[in-house]
């Protein structure tokens, strides 16, 4: 239920990240800051601390120990879902769907609740959505032990549920760069990958041993209680206060369709993020159908196969990350896992019996782990900080809408072509995406320099400085470039103009002086003064860089000429028009001033 459709996005129980099973936390996942894992960078000077050293952290060591244990039961409480729609006599399509129902609202609600995250308390938040998801599977155990259960109040609860987790997502995703110092933060996230692949493996096996003895709606209600463990736990976390005046919700929407709108890097990352969760959701889609239908498995088969899932992904993270992120390039890691998972698969389809179905789900295990990660990391790669939780959301969107498709796809096909051609048919697939990966490569993530770098606002010191809520703000720069630089000049412009747009700025323009073709004038313009205080402390190493090149290009004074300007439309467009005396009054006693002077 929910944790399928976390397996591919990403979306958290507390601190882990499932999509890879071995990413950052959150949409968000562990990874809101601009800082890279030194897991995946250059080997640094000093040693680092080693894997379990941010348990010394007692934030981080509740919040790690509560997601644990609420990990286990979110894993025994989908098991008992897909056991209860078997033991219903639910169809092919009706299990399948138990994934495009969690993923779903993944679709609607991501997106807005990531420009929220960045307008209201995040701990307030998680709590409020945690309380949510307790009361949802509270409810699931009731009616269950009321007898009054249904298919439809089965498959509702895992849109409800994934509702909670596709709200929770984008919030998440500030917890472990503030609570963890920079030099903890890449063993921080590996601990959260061990947190979700140990729930992952011990969840199904709890599941299985537990659900014949005290039944589906007992898994619920203990799966209502962990979600209540983990608001104990973020009671002990204090999020950082924001120094800048926030955007409005309206406001932080549009910057995040602007940022996607004009990054190229980003698109590159979404397509290939969607396009992965489209295709291994057949895997989570298929899995109770074939573990249940063809293979014939009990509770206790079925969580051996979701606990191999586990365990694969697990050691992959643990074993053989690190030793083929030195061999292999991001694109060629992610090219190779695309051959494993087309294997999986199609063992998986064709396995005899539990044997060769746990193999072959291990192996599936690891490469989704494996691939995931590399996307996971290549996505945040692409994205500055300070739109990380924005534009996370936007990922888990399109990931969860593959996963949304991908499962309607998968249980439609299985149930007219049976679930081996389905699963046949995904593994092909995985081998025709090769062209497109090496098409959309994503190497060029890890040569990206998107640490803070703010522009100094030493101009803004002589300024009449308007209130934050004034606009338009209309800045205007006056570059002298000969024109044997002009070329050049103009190619800097062209790649920076996008790099304003994306941070907010709603209009950018070039004019050159009909008199002095040299001059050429830049005129940007922010909505309000506030907005154009934000565009300052947006700027990246990489954006810093193309100023200074466009800037060396500059023959006139330095800094380059700059006037800000209030917009005074309101004036000339509102109120009433003055009369010809109101306006020649004034006018004649500056006149007479002017005659006796």
């Amino acid at each position: 239920m929910a944790t399928k459709a976390r397996f591919i996005t990403g979306a958290t129980d507390g601190i882990g990240s499932e999509i890879a099973m071995a990413a950052p936390a959150g949409a968000n996942p562990g990874e809101a800051t601009g800082r890279k894992p030194e897991s995946l960078a250059a080997p640094a000077p000093s040693r680092p601390p080693g894997i379990w050293h941010p348990l010394r952290n007692p934030v981080f060591r509740w919040v790690w120990a509560a997601s644990v244990v609420s990990g286990c039961c979110v894993s025994a409480h989908d098991l008992a879902v897909a056991w209860t729609l078997h033991h219903f006599g639910s169809s092919s399509l009706e299990l399948s769907l138990v994934a495009t129902m969690a993923a779903l609202p993944f679709l609607l609600l991501t997106i807005p609740t990531g420009a929220l995250a960045d307008l209201v308390d995040r701990r307030r938040a998680m709590v409020g959505l945690y309380l949510w998801m307790a009361a949802v599977a509270g409810l699931l155990c009731f009616f269950g032990l009321a007898g009054a259960l249904r298919t439809e109040a089965v498959l509702g609860s895992a849109f409800l549920i994934g509702a909670g987790f596709a709200a929770l997502g984008p919030f998440s995703s500030a917890l472990i760069p503030e609570v963890v110092s920079n030099e903890e933060l890449a063993p921080a996230i590996t601990l959260g990958s061990v947190q979700m692949n140990l729930a992952a493996i011990a969840g199904p096996a709890l599941g299985g041993l537990l659900l014949p003895v005290v039944g589906a709606p007992a898994l619920f209600g203990l799966n209502a209680a962990c979600f209540l463990l983990m608001i104990g736990a973020l009671r002990r976390w204090l999020p950082e206060r924001r120094h800048l005046p926030a955007e409005s919700f309206f406001e932080a929407l549009v910057t995040c369709g602007r940022y996607v709108r004009y990054t190229p890097g980003v698109q590159v990352t979404l397509a290939r993020q969607a396009s992965f969760a489209f295709l291994i959701s057949a895997m989570p889609a298929l899995l109770p159908v074939v573990g249940l239908r063809r293979l014939g498995l009990g509770t206790s088969g079925l969580g051996l196969l979701y606990s191999a899932l586990g365990a694969g992904s697990l050691a992959a993270a643990l074993l053989l990350a690190q030793p083929l992120r030195r061999r292999l390039s991001p694109n060629g890691l992610t090219t190779l896992t695309g051959a494993c998972l087309a294997l999986g698969l199609s063992g998986f389809a064709l396995s005899p019996g539990l044997p060769a179905a746990l193999g072959a789900t291990a192996l599936t295990g690891a490469g989704w782990a494996l691939a995931g990660s590399e996307l996971w990391v290549a996505g945040q790669r692409a994205m500055p900080s300070w739109a990380r939780g924005r534009v996370s959301s936007v990922h888990l969107t399109l990931a969860q809408g593959g996963v949304a498709l991908g499962g309607l796809l998968w249980g439609t096909l299985a149930e007219g072509l049976g679930v081996q051609a389905a699963l046949l048919i995904a593994a092909g697939l995985f081998v025709l995406s090769w062209p497109l990966a090496r098409w959309l490569s994503i190497d060029f993530t890890a040569q990206l320099k998107l640490e803070p770098a703010p522009m100094p606002t030493i101009l803004h010191r002589a300024l009449h400085e308007p209130a934050l809520t004034d606009g338009p703000i209309v800045v205007t720069m006056e570059f002298r470039v000969p024109l044997a630089r002009q070329a050049r000049f103009l190619q800097l412009m062209r790649a920076l103009r996008p790099v304003i747009l994306r941070k907010g700025t709603s209009s950018v323009r070039l004019d050159r002086d009909l008199g002095d073709p040299e001059l050429i004038r830049l005129e940007t313009q922010d909505s309000t003064w506030a907005e154009h205080l934000l565009q300052h402390e947006r700027l990246t190493q990489d954006d810093t860089a193309l100023w200074e090149a466009a800037q060396a290009l500059h023959v006139g004074p330095h800094p380059v000429p700059t006037r800000h300007f209030l917009s005074l439309r309101e004036p000339l467009f509102t109120g009433n028009s003055p009369s010809p005396q109101d306006l020649a009054s004034p006018l004649a006693r500056e006149t007479d001033e002017t005659a006796s002077a």
